[in-house]
């Protein structure tokens, strides 16, 4: 694979070390440093793509390939808790994912939602661990009012960042 002209922000593997090693004598490159300040977050970026290729990849079926995946992942994290000797660290046990393949969904009071499937907070539909785009399509995607309204009520604190483009704005 050659590396096509364009702006990147690629942490710099051995991938693409070899490829910049191999690049056409009319092209050049930049890069620099990782910054002290931010390179949790780019080097955290980076490996968030490797561990999602990977677990893709991870053999079995149904619940056999999840327990696979959560087995990957706990090694990852005894990986980690030995590569990190620092006293403020010892609370890796708590990282270990449960083997009952679940995920939380919400904590709510007994005696306001006594049966199970009651009259629980709504769930949005969006996913809440993602940033969602709303486009208005009204047949393909939940309605953003809607959303926000289910949101709300569940809601202890709000940040809001809101752009709205009407087609007609965008010719």
């Amino acid at each position: 694979m050659e590396l096509e002209k364009g702006l990147y922000e690629e942490v710099l593997t051995e991938l693409l070390t070899k490829q910049l090693g191999k690049m056409d004598e009319r092209l050049s490159f930049e890069k620099k440093r990782l910054d002290e300040e931010e390179s949790s977050y780019e080097l955290s970026q980076y490996l968030q793509k490797v561990i999602f290729s990977v677990l893709a990849r991870v053999p079995g079926k149904a619940n056999e390939r999840i327990l696979n995946q959560i087995s990957v992942c706990n090694k990852m994290i005894d990986t980690l808790k030995t590569a990190v000797s620092e006293p403020l660290f010892t609370d890796f046990e708590e990282y270990q994912i449960s083997l009952d393949s679940e995920l939380l969904l919400s904590v709510y009071e007994k005696i306001k939602y006594p049966k199970e499937g009651g009259d629980k907070l709504p769930r949005p539909e969006a996913p809440m661990n993602k940033s969602s785009i709303f486009t208005g399509a009204s047949n393909t995607e939940p309605s953003l009012v809607n959303e926000w309204k289910k949101e709300i009520r569940s809601a202890n604190k709000i940040n809001l960042i809101v752009s709205f483009i009407r087609w007609s704005g965008a010719r």
